[in-house]
């Protein structure tokens, strides 16, 4: 097996365990503490993710591609990248986890709609949940540095260990009668915990020295115009990501944010299984491109278009088909309806993301990235209005409905450019393959749900098996379709 497909299975299997793992304190918080502090939680992620990933400034895609293509040549240059970035990570997040500390109250007066929780308590909540802000941005680097070196194991094993011990802790605090400030305080720790494996993992690839702070000015001009197209591409990322959940986080109550961003959750980590792909390619096709490999590159994207389309649909239907009885479990029957639709949306816009995935990766190792950055700039005329309307009139429905919207976009504007000025194919050949993959989907999948799961009253055994049938159907299908 090739370091790139060891590299996505390594990617996938993680990321799936901890997707599993995060539902077992998902049930406790819920159950022990309420709907409320189980939003402010939730809250506090998508905050933190909006604020880090924002001030992510393109240096991880640089620092995976440039370990990558030096780290075996030119290993003086990848050491001063890398404490150029831990000067920048370490500052900012320093300056967020201040930020949020002293306008918590702020936050929670003027954006938070609270039930059963008073304002001092979820400020207090808030507060201790600032130091994901701190270590976020760091620990994203050390991962990154994995990610250079293919050696993408050793963040998921991290991943895997980190999520195992702080959902462990979670059930013992809550079963022993602990209160929501110890949950948090224990969410904080175990988050610092796992940094300070990746910190002491990075040294062992890179050195020691490799983790002090600095600032070489001549890393920074050789790589400020692509860090720069990177930058703007993760702002622009990141409000298009998470601007459906402050929306929802603002218009509707906090257990709502709670569920939206639950749901969300789950969704973004089945595609996991896409970014793990994306991370896996980077890196090899980013060493080919600097080898002048152009025919391989092209095999190679062809290859990995093909997993992800037939691969990951199955996930996505899994999510569709097992929300009822998983949100069932995990909250109430109540909270399951109205999640599903939600669900199945997100289903669908994360999977049109996923057509997308490869060919975006293709065209960062190429040297592209304005193609994306350019696109998805666009795209905030479209998608904020459109978000912003949606939630008004559909609520979390309607934020979910957003996903499908800025994709759509994307589908008409940004992969006809990669098409023409990167793969060198027909836009249209592109169209055909993914509409074969939807195709066959809403037939096999459909179908089942119209004719097992529907006239059984969606049961648990009902909906397993439609969605064992509709897999089948669909594995079927693209043996005959795949290229």
């Amino acid at each position: 097996m090739s370091r790139l497909f060891k590299n996505v299975a390594y990617n996938v299997v993680g990321q799936g365990t901890v997707l599993v793992l995060g539902f077992i304190g998902v049930k406790f918080i819920f159950s022990r503490l309420g709907a409320d502090a189980f939003g402010i939680i939730y809250f506090n992620l998508v905050l933190t993710g909006v604020l880090t990933t924002a001030l992510e400034l393109g240096v991880l895609s640089t620092t995976v591609r440039e370990v990558a293509a030096h780290s075996e040549r030119d290993r003086a240059y990848v050491v001063r990248l890398i404490r150029t970035a831990s000067s920048l990570y370490w500052g900012v997040g320093s300056i967020l986890m201040l930020a949020i500390f002293l306008a918590a109250p702020f936050i929670v007066e003027l954006w938070i709609n609270l039930h059963s929780i008073d304002p001092g308590t979820a400020a207090t909540m808030v507060r201790y949940l600032s130091v994901n802000a701190l270590i976020f941005l760091p620990r994203a680097l050390y991962s990154s540095l994995f990610q250079g070196r293919q050696r993408m194991e050793l963040n998921n094993s991290i991943d895997v260990i980190s999520s195992a011990v702080q959902q462990l802790g979670i059930i013992a605090i809550l079963v022993r009668g602990g209160d929501a400030f110890v949950a948090v305080q224990w969410i904080a720790a175990s988050a610092v915990l796992s940094t300070t494996a990746y910190l002491v993992v990075a040294a062992r690839l890179f050195g020691w020295r490799a983790m002090v702070p600095g600032y070489f000015s001549d890393v920074v001009q050789r790589n400020i115009r692509f860090t720069g197209h990177m930058g703007a591409l993760s702002l622009i990322n990141i409000v298009l990501l998470q601007f459906d959940k402050l929306v929802v986080s603002k218009l509707l109550p906090i257990a709502n944010v709670g569920y939206y961003s639950f749901a969300s959750t789950v969704v973004v980590r089945i595609s996991f299984a896409v970014t793990a792909i994306s991370q896996a390619a980077l890196p090899s096709l980013s060493g080919l491109h600097r080898q002048g490999e152009t025919q391989p590159m092209l095999v190679q994207y062809r290859k990995l278009q093909d997993l992800i389309c037939y691969g990951v649909l199955p996930l996505f239907a899994a999510v569709v088909f097992g929300a009822l009885p998983l949100y069932g479990y995990l909250f109430n029957r109540q909270v399951a309806w109205l999640l599903l639709l939600p669900t199945a949306l997100l289903s669908l816009g994360f999977f049109m993301s996923a057509t997308v995935n490869v060919p975006y990766t293709f065209s960062v190792a190429v040297g592209r990235p304005q193609i994306a950055s350019g696109s998805n700039a666009l795209a905030l005329l479209v998608v904020l209005p459109a978000t912003t309307i949606l939630v008004v009139l559909f609520g979390i429905t309607g934020a979910a409905c957003s996903w499908v919207v800025y994709h759509l976009f994307l589908y008409l504007y940004m992969i006809p450019r990669i098409c023409h000025e990167c793969l060198n194919v027909p836009a249209r050949a592109w169209y055909l393959h993914i509409g074969r993959v939807l195709g066959l989907a809403a037939v096999a999948y459909g179908a089942a749900w119209a004719l097992i799961a529907v006239p059984t009253s969606y049961s648990t055994i009902a909906l397993l098996a439609a969605y064992l049938a509709g897999s089948l159907a669909f594995a079927m299908g693209a043996f005959f379709l795949v290229g």
